[in-house]
């Protein structure tokens, strides 16, 4: 569990067990003012319902963030896939075309090299005979 949610309910349960302690308090009937009238009511349930819905505002809240956050991530680790695949794909092709022109150029190579090592054999061999 993260810190932060451990701390939540443990305020939650301290304000529950103290609520429990005061219930004779937080029950009784109060005048209170609602702007157009006076009702009789008791303050302390109104306010521990306000705390209960705030809380039930908050953790729909919070859970919406987090798979807003995971359903992100998982778009991420989709797209990074994807783009590695291409990456893969397109390092094999470049290999395949490196290799393709090796096997073409090379032979030719083998050729020129070839007669040039009989051109400089040709050379060495007649300025021996004319020395």
């Amino acid at each position: 569990m993260k810190f932060r949610t451990i701390v939540i309910g443990v305020c939650l349960a301290g304000l529950a067990f103290f609520a429990l302690l005061n219930w004779s308090t937080f029950s009784r009937p109060t005048t209170l003012n609602v702007v157009v009238a006076s009702v009789d009511a008791p303050l302390g349930v109104i306010l521990l319902i306000a705390i209960g819905v705030l809380t039930l505002i908050y953790a729909v809240s919070l859970a919406r963030l987090e798979v807003a956050t995971l359903i992100e991530g998982r778009r991420m680790t989709k797209d990074r896939d994807h783009v590695r695949r291409i990456a893969d794909q397109t390092e094999e092709s470049r290999i395949q075309e490196l290799q393709d022109f090796l096997k073409r150029e090379l032979p030719r190579m083998d050729v020129k090299l070839e007669a040039l090592l009989d051109a400089a054999r040709q050379q060495s061999a007649s300025a021996r005979i004319s020395h």
